[in-house]
């Protein structure tokens, strides 16, 4: 990442993740740069918002196993706080809703960490 990118995450209150992680990891070696930016700029007591889908989309193949994209963060527990975890929380759209769009209902996974 660059130096710019350091310093905004290094004076932030509040970094956020949201629905990227797919993208983000297919080039584990970004992925891993991206945690290890995240770990050394995130200043003490700020707060890591990830949130992203629950499904297939989020997980990540490493050998023979498959991990959801939070369990890296949940692994680095001597860096981050868990606040908040839940691993499948649902958003239902309003019956009704009118929209150009087709629009789904969607399972997502939350979990908001503060640097300790």
């Amino acid at each position: 990442m660059s130096q710019s990118t350091e310093a905004l995450i290094a004076s932030s209150q509040l970094i956020t993740a949201m629905f990227v992680f797919g993208e983000l990891f297919a080039d584990k070696s970004n992925a891993i740069n991206f945690v290890k930016t995240i770990v050394r700029c995130t200043r003490p007591g700020a707060f890591f918002l990830l949130v992203d889908s629950a499904g297939s989309f989020s997980s990540v193949k490493v050998g023979n196993n498959t991990y959801m994209a939070y369990m890296f963060f949940d692994s680095l527990k001597q860096y981050f706080e868990p606040v908040v975890e839940d691993d499948s929380k649902w958003f239902r759209h309003a019956q009704g809703l009118d929209y150009p769009l087709p629009i789904e209902n969607m399972r997502y996974f939350v979990r908001l960490y503060k640097r300790k």
